[in-house]
């Protein structure tokens, strides 16, 4: 069984003990798109280093002169190997002088979510060593992945801060916590790492540094290590728009012709023109339950203004309860009418499928809609082939057209500040090693995990574009540039997520209007910045602008 509740990610039965669960999630995507054999290596404890015979850490069997290391054993696989001077190279050669050329082993403990270890530990391709075989095998490193519910990932990280537990090495976080993790200790400060073995992030996300900031700083500096890609990206049925019947219906109704809408205007038209219940057919199936649909609010928000419109203003003074947040609201409100009943009982796997099954026109979804939802997997009922993916709609400001995804969760990992302090810079060098383009693009693209791609390099490669369809990736290019952050980079961003999250599902219900919702809202996160300290928050939001996008 696959749940979650309102604590974080989707994530399969398995690792360590969870709490009860809310709703089902996006993790159960995975086990019901394809037998994947996701694996994992539930660990304890263990010594977090000791000493062993010498390993093969370094060998270059089958590596051409110059590669310091890389998977072998498949057609392509030189894409995957690496120099000295690359930035795998240089984890590689930092942690093998830590291993004493892996003559004396260390053990890692690096909790992650239970969905997203079979990157690391199922071999990918047919003939490849699995990510985490070759770690121990380049450099003495063994990883012992603790494998938890990502519903869990909050409250574990909150013991640790609590106990300044060091026993795991390297911890799990999401894209929202940097700020909270930094403040209260958990999450090391990476700068010091980066500089002596430069990582190769800046110069390969998609979007640049708006998405390294986005991704891994809180005050300018970086705590951070992204290694997924949680954009959310419109997917439609390319069949529905194509039609003919639909075409001149279409046009004959509203006067200009069918196709993926291009503002929240059209949306609406387009959505309504779909919605045919009686035949199971939803114009628009993009999410409204707790936890997961207020970022299709956010969507609608953000694409307010030009470039963007923030949450907060410069003074940390809350924007929401402005036209722009009533009218996101009143769309969120309105867009009730073209998805399918219970929807704010229902989440991924219930849309993922509609979608697999012909009965959504349109939604939003993860990047990897078109990796699961492919013919083969029980998602696809015949459906997978025509469907296409894109920027979500927007609005004409100033003339000008604004469209915005934005990105939420994501799987992020720090290096626990609490741990030995000896083993900070072996953690560093495993996510600087892991993340790397050479060593990402190779795990992206294996279906036995949701990490996602982020990385220009990853989009071009073979693999991932195999797995997630080239056409997708194309899309993906143009997506993230535009793509905004939810409420990150300060303090309390899951405190006042929530709030507007309650609000909103208050609106949904009816239980008060898009105006109150907003003005109660507001007032929440007043409170909330007042409680933590307004001088920090403005400092802390006058440094994550570096993060909004003005594609």
């Amino acid at each position: 069984m696959v749940v979650s509740d309102r604590n974080g990610e989707p994530r399969e039965g398995e690792g360590e003990e969870s709490s009860p669960a809310a709703t089902l999630t996006r993790a159960q995507l995975i086990k019901g798109a394809a037998a994947l054999g996701v694996g994992a290596i539930v660990g304890g404890c263990g010594s977090s280093s000791s000493s062993s015979s010498p390993t093969t850490s370094g060998a270059t069997n089958g590596l051409p002169s110059g590669v310091v290391g890389g998977p072998t054993g498949f057609a392509g696989a030189e894409r995957y190997q690496y120099g000295a001077d690359t930035a795998a190279g240089r984890a590689v050669e930092g942690l093998k002088r830590l291993t004493s050329n892996g003559r004396k082993q260390i053990t890692l403990n690096m909790r992650m979510w239970s969905g997203a270890t079979g990157q690391l530990t199922v071999p990918f391709p047919k003939g490849a060593p699995a990510v985490a075989e070759l770690l121990q095998k380049e450099t003495g490193v063994k990883l012992n992945l603790v494998a938890i519910d990502p519903t869990t990932q909050i409250a574990k990280n909150l013991q640790t801060i609590a106990t300044r537990d060091g026993s795991n090495h390297i911890l799990v976080t999401s894209i929202e916590d940097n700020g909270d993790y930094a403040e209260a200790g958990l999450a090391l400060k990476l700068d010091e790492f980066m500089n002596k073995y430069q990582p190769d992030w800046s110069n390969d996300y998609v979007g640049g540094p708006a998405q390294v900031a986005m991704m891994t700083q809180y005050g300018g500096s970086t705590y951070a290590v992204s290694m997924d890609g949680d954009y959310q990206v419109w997917g439609y049925r390319m069949d529905l728009f194509e039609d003919s019947n639909n075409q001149r219906d279409f046009k004959a109704k509203h006067g200009y012709d069918l196709a993926f809408p291009k503002t929240w205007s059209q949306h609406a038209d387009v959505a309504a023109f779909f919605t045919q219940p009686n035949k199971k057919l939803y114009g628009s199936v993009d999410l409204k339950n707790p936890y997961w649909g207020y970022v299709n609010w956010m969507m609608r928000y953000v694409s307010a203004g030009s470039p963007n419109q923030q949450y907060f203003d410069q003074n940390a003074k809350p924007l929401i309860d402005s036209p722009a947040g009533i009218q996101a609201t009143k769309e969120h409100v309105a867009s009730m009418a073209w998805t399918y009943p219970d929807t704010l009982s229902k989440s991924w796997p219930e849309e993922y499928a509609t979608m697999g099954a012909g009965g959504a026109a349109m939604g939003s979804f993860f990047s990897n809609v078109t990796k699961f939802i492919t013919a083969g997997s029980p998602l696809d009922k015949g459906y997978g082939k025509y469907i296409r993916t894109t920027l979500p709609p927007g609005r004409m400001v100033n003339g000008k057209l604004v469209q915005r995804s934005v990105i939420y969760f994501n799987n992020q990992f720090v290096v626990n500040a609490f741990s030995d302090p000896s083993l900070h810079e072996a953690a560093y060098l495993v996510l600087q090693w892991l993340s790397s383009k050479h060593v990402f693009d190779w795990l992206t693209g294996n279906p036995a995990g949701y990490m996602d791609p982020n990385r220009v390099s990853a989009l071009d490669d073979s693999l991932v574009r195999s797995s997630y369809k080239p056409y997708a990736c194309d899309e993906l290019k143009t997506i993230i540039p535009h793509t905004a952050p939810p409420i990150l980079s300060i303090r309390g961003a899951r405190e006042y997520t929530q709030a507007l999250d309650n609000n909103l599902q208050k609106a949904l219900t009816k239980q008060i209007t898009p105006e109150q919702a907003m003005s109660q809202t507001a007032a929440s996160w007043e409170a909330i910045t007042n409680r933590i300290g307004r001088q920090k928050q403005i400092a802390a939001i006058k440094a994550s602008q570096p993060a909004w996008p003005t594609a």
